[in-house]
């Protein structure tokens, strides 16, 4: 149903003369942006043969990041970057009897993901490896981070039945999240088309990894209705 201030990208279809917007999930490709300027250093405005967007910078960038993130994240072979001196970890008894329940029953599901763990000592691991998608100059604060989420994870649920890929899913939106553009960011127009033409390649373009919508579509007839030039 129309919107006031806009819909959401949709089908674009006619019903009754009032446009019929579908939600994200119901559309297919995006077609080509072509970008008009910047909205408060927040928004970007754009146009194609459907009307004129108003896009979220930041959200747009953070589902191009996640989409590059999981293609790596998911292949059968995910690439491992070896440390040359271990990463000595060093737990509080109950998270270390969780690790090492975790390791016990599922440390080959954990290799295959890219992360070599192992333990040395009563409560110190040693990570030897991990997965090549995390920055190497951030690989710190990204393992602290995928540490402290698997063993949260695996303290809510059987180690067993718990849902490693997922674990490893929150952390890449995390990642998207923190490394995409912010707002009051001022960008070229020529940064605007790059950045609208990885979006438009993306799996799902109209929302970020959190769900939150990316963009709101203006369509002309909606712009008419708004200047009283269509009842």
């Amino acid at each position: 149903a129309e919107r006031g201030e806009g819909s959401m990208e949709g089908s674009g279809e006619q019903s009754n003369g009032r446009e019929v917007a579908a939600s994200p999930a119901d559309t297919g490709a995006l077609s080509q942006l072509y970008p008009l300027g910047q909205f408060h250093g927040t928004f970007i405005l754009a146009q194609n043969e459907r009307g004129l967007y108003l896009i979220d910078q930041h959200a747009a960038q953070e589902r191009i990041f996640y989409d590059r993130l999981t293609e790596m994240a998911s292949a059968v072979e995910v690439q491992r970057q070896s440390l040359l001196i271990p990463l000595t970890v060093h737990l509080h008894p109950k998270e270390a009897s969780l690790l090492s329940e975790l390791l016990t029953l599922r440390k080959e599901e954990i290799l295959q993901l890219g992360l070599e763990l192992e333990a040395f000592g009563q409560h110190t691991f040693l990570l030897r490896s991990y997965p090549s998608w995390i920055p190497a100059d951030e690989e710190d604060y990204w393992l602290q981070e995928l540490l402290q989420q698997l063993l949260a994870a695996a303290a809510s649920a059987e180690p067993a039945r718990l849902d490693l890929r997922e674990v490893w899913d929150d952390l890449l939106k995390s990642m998207a999240c923190k490394t995409a553009i912010k707002a009051n960011q001022q960008l070229s127009l020529e940064e605007m088309g790059r950045l609208l033409d990885d979006l438009c390649r993306t799996r799902q373009p109209y929302t970020c990894p959190h769900g939150r919508p990316v963009m709101i579509l203006f369509t002309p007839n909606q712009i008419k209705r708004m200047f009283k030039r269509l009842v």
